[in-house]
């Protein structure tokens, strides 16, 4: 834990949580500040999320969750945390802290999906991230229809159980957060909103960012929604989606108008 010394030696000068979906930029976001300001992508994921499913089971009530975010915070004393797994905290991420600021990086459904499927197929997780994947695009409500048979064959989840969640998501934080209190960016537009993302923070503009924004290399791409219908995706997406898509991403009209 930083010391009470530490703290007054050192006061923050931003408190910002980056709670976009995973694959939205949240760990771009983390390196665009690393320079400024103490920052840290996905802190002590395991640890939260392993509190998060005994919180969400009755294991434990709210009281326990603050406490320990309150002493997570006094240890860590970050100004800037970028990680989707806030999001699972956010009504108490917005009491706790009343002078925080918010950063919603949201990316179409279409990119979004491909990136997580590429990243589902290709990468290990923890029994804890299955389950939150399992509570997240409920296998037990949602079956995949004939025409997702190419993703049941690769053991992915349903486009309701996905998408619902992408809008579940995105919507929640849009609706939850006070406006003067959160800046939303697309993630196609990161590095032209560095003005944007630095007067958020309380820097005169974004030119010490710029340095600092790495692209990071794509991942192997596993061409999922090829095997897909275009005209069936475009129908879930403006079905789970709409609403958001048409504020956000007006000029996306269909799966051919990203690919």
């Amino acid at each position: 834990m930083k010391s009470l010394l530490f703290r007054m030696m050192h006061p923050r000068k931003t408190q910002i949580f980056c709670v976009g979906t995973g694959k939205s930029g949240t760990h771009t976001l983390a390196e665009i500040w690393g320079k400024q300001f103490r920052t840290a992508h996905e802190p002590e994921t395991e640890i939260m999320l392993g509190l998060y499913l005994k919180w969400k089971s009755g294991y434990l009530d709210d009281k326990a969750i603050i406490d320990f975010i309150i002493q997570q915070d006094k240890r860590l004393w970050l100004e800037v945390n970028s990680s989707a797994v806030n999001y699972l905290f956010l009504e108490l991420l917005v009491t706790i802290f009343p002078k925080s600021k918010y950063i919603l990086t949201i990316r179409n459904p279409y990119t979004s999906l491909d990136s997580f499927f590429n990243h589902q197929l290709t990468r290990n997780c923890s029994p804890n991230w299955h389950k939150l994947r399992e509570l997240r695009f409920r296998p037990d409500f949602y079956t995949h229809p004939e025409e997702e048979q190419a993703l049941k064959e690769h053991s992915l989840y349903t486009l309701d159980g996905y998408l619902s969640n992408w809008n579940e998501h995105n919507m929640k934080v849009i609706e939850t957060i006070p406006k003067e209190r959160l800046l939303i960016v697309r993630t196609d537009q990161i590095a032209q909103n560095l003005d944007n993302l630095a007067r958020f923070a309380g820097l005169k503009n974004g030119s010490k960012l710029i340095a600092n924004c790495h692209v990071f290399p794509s991942e192997k791409k596993l061409n999922i929604l090829d095997q897909l219908n275009a005209e069936y995706l475009d129908y879930k997406i403006k079905q789970h989606c709409g609403e958001i898509m048409t504020i956000f991403f007006p000029e996306i009209k269909s799966y051919h108008d990203v690919f």
